[in-house]
């Protein structure tokens, strides 16, 4: 065996032991980021459904007219009155159920 074969030879033998945990460390890194990247996922459709559920909440109270069940407390019945929040659908919303937001 010539000296460049022998080289090469010896060159192979590390590459293939040192690049294979190389690359044994990044395929678990990878594992690692994909199940975080799935654990946002999940907790961004649970926040989604849960936003969903509150809007549709918000929308049969502000339907129904009962600023009772609104939950509004002193101060926001003080700034605003019942009949501005009864015709301001955006307003409304921002304001009854202040509770479940915080």
């Amino acid at each position: 065996m010539t000296g460049v074969q022998e080289f090469m030879t010896q060159q192979g033998k590390v590459f293939r032991e040192n690049v294979f945990e190389f690359f044994r460390y990044q395929v678990y890194e990878f594992e690692g980021m994909q199940e975080l990247q799935n654990l946002m996922k999940k907790f961004q459709k649970s926040f989604l459904n849960a936003e969903k559920k509150l809007a549709g909440k918000k929308d049969e109270l502000f339907k129904e007219k009962r600023v009772d069940k609104w939950k509004l407390d002193a101060q926001t019945l003080k700034i605003h009155a019942v009949e501005s929040l009864m015709k301001n659908k955006g307003l409304a919303f921002s304001k009854m159920l202040p509770k479940v937001l915080s």
